[in-house]
């Protein structure tokens, strides 16, 4: 059969189909799903010598309609935790808002269960997460597939193909929108899902399924250390002043001041300002309890060794083999960093104050504010954009991980916020960020709260690095296979 004449064009080598190939493919004709690449990855999921079966018979899959559903917001004590996608892709995520338990009639559509798969459907096509006993039972966006897999070793298997960068390829070349990628669960349902032997199986369930609990002990053990600050602190639990009705818009919240709070010089300093969420009454209750709870208090200025903001400069992104793997504020909080650009070793050469080292902790101060990170196991020696500041620790007035707890607890975050300033997009300064109250307390609870942080960190390390060993055996058996077939 001789090809057909189509234009498809595309930046990338493709392989022009032929009418019979196009009648596979539902008569698709845009260039991405004929690419070689794409043909490579889908390839290379089975091999002469290895049965496969397609996604639809190993799982269920659906998507929630983008138009029928409501979101009852809800106080926290009566609502159930609902996270976007971007959230879940966070490796200690937080939920946007609660879905009210009362008046959601839609709840029950939003829930996701331990092991299911969720892959992302628009914009940013393929991003997979399995989900692990921290999101069990929460609610979960509709910009998200669920793919609940019939058996257990076969959803590893199913999460570790989707996940890997062949999977991915794969999934982006079935996405389509002239403006805005989609995919549908439809799409996914012929994905060919190979039948590994049973104690590769079975190996790689083992794996994943320590990786899940080595991810949620180091969620556990950062809650434990934000408690710890609060506790040998003596710090109350912050009141919330939002006021949410039982409706899809809140009422905003108000608050009164008096002029003194804006004319009078105080410790955080009053800079007469006039925007209303300085003055928020969270944020100076946090204040008003740091002063009052009975360890020594000094502020970021005086316990780090400097506060770092990044210069602006511009960028020249190289591949990765050529470059360092440049952080923005979005990458430090997430479980793995998406869409890593890479700056040229050259570039880099001449500007050594990109680089992060062991036990900063990192700040987001544009856009979204005060989301932290530390530097542990992680980001060291990579690159971070002037959107991040840098908070470098003087270890010897204070225990690295411990002022990263202080941080990334509600009192540092309320304390950040306050300060943040811009018609269009917020920021923050690192004058600003030095004026921020951090109590003291005695040496030896700072280093246990702080090997805590560590543990964490290290946690989430082995998450990774154990999740990379399951990937590495799977490519090995697929490569295998395709050795029988001679590619």
């Amino acid at each position: 059969m001789k090809p057909i004449s189509i234009d498809l064009f595309e930046s990338v080598a493709w392989h022009l189909p032929t009418a019979t190939r196009l009648r596979e493919t539902g008569y698709r004709l845009d260039a991405q799903f004929f690419s070689k690449a794409a043909e490579k990855a889908r390839n290379s999921f089975i091999g002469d010598s290895t049965p496969a079966l397609p996604l639809k018979d190993l799982a269920d899959m659906y998507a929630l309609s983008d138009f029928s559903l409501s979101r009852i917001p809800a106080k926290e004590d009566r609502g159930v935790p609902f996270f976007t996608f971007s959230d879940i892709l966070e490796w200690d995520p937080a939920p946007t808002m609660y879905l009210s338990r009362k008046y959601e009639v839609n709840l029950d559509s939003y829930i996701v269960q331990e092991g299911w798969i969720l892959l992302s459907r628009a914009g940013t096509i393929g991003n997979t997460m399995i989900v692990g006993p921290e999101l069990a039972g929460k609610a979960i966006a509709n910009h998200a597939i669920r793919i609940v897999p019939k058996n257990h070793e076969f959803g590893f298997l199913i999460y570790l193909l989707l996940s890997g960068s062949v999977g991915r390829q794969v999934i982006s070349s079935l996405s389509y929108g002239a403006v805005v990628d989609v995919i549908k669960p439809a799409q996914l349902e012929n994905i060919p899902i190979p039948k590994l032997e049973h104690l590769i199986m079975s190996r790689l369930a083992s794996i994943v399924s320590q990786s899940m609990v080595a991810r949620s002990q180091a969620i556990e053990l950062l809650s434990q250390a934000k408690n710890l600050v609060m506790n040998c602190n003596y710090l109350k639990q912050l009141s919330n002043y939002e006021h949410l009705e039982q409706q899809a818009q809140p009422e905003p919240e108000c608050f009164s001041i008096h002029s003194s709070s804006v004319t009078d010089g105080n410790i955080s300093g009053s800079e007469y300002r006039l925007d209303a969420h300085y003055y928020n009454p969270t944020a100076k209750q946090a204040v008003a309890n740091i002063k009052n709870c009975g360890a020594e208090v000094k502020t970021v200025g005086e316990v780090a060794e400097r506060v770092l903001m990044g210069p602006r400069f511009k960028r020249n992104y190289v591949e990765s083999d050529h470059g360092v793997p440049f952080l923005s504020g979005k990458n430090i909080v997430q479980i793995r960093p998406t869409n890593l650009n890479y700056l040229s070793n050259l570039q880099i050469s001449d500007m050594e104050e990109l680089i992060v080292k062991r036990g900063w902790t990192l700040v987001t101060c544009s856009g979204t504010i005060g989301r932290t990170c530390f530097v542990w196991e992680n980001y060291e020696e990579y690159a971070a954009s002037q959107h991040i500041l840098r908070v470098i620790p003087d270890e010897s007035k204070i225990d690295s991980g411990y002022l990263y707890a202080f941080l990334s607890s509600r009192y540092g975050y309320e304390q950040i916020l306050r300060y943040r300033h811009g018609s269009v997009i917020d920021e923050v300064t690192d004058k600003q960020i030095e004026r921020v109250l951090v109590p003291c307390p005695s040496r030896k609870d700072q280093e246990a709260i702080g090997n805590i942080v560590r543990e964490a960190y290290e946690k989430r390390a082995e998450a990774i690095r154990l999740e990379d060993e399951a990937q590495e055996i799977l490519m090995n058996e697929l490569t295998k296979a395709q050795g029988v077939k001679g590619v």
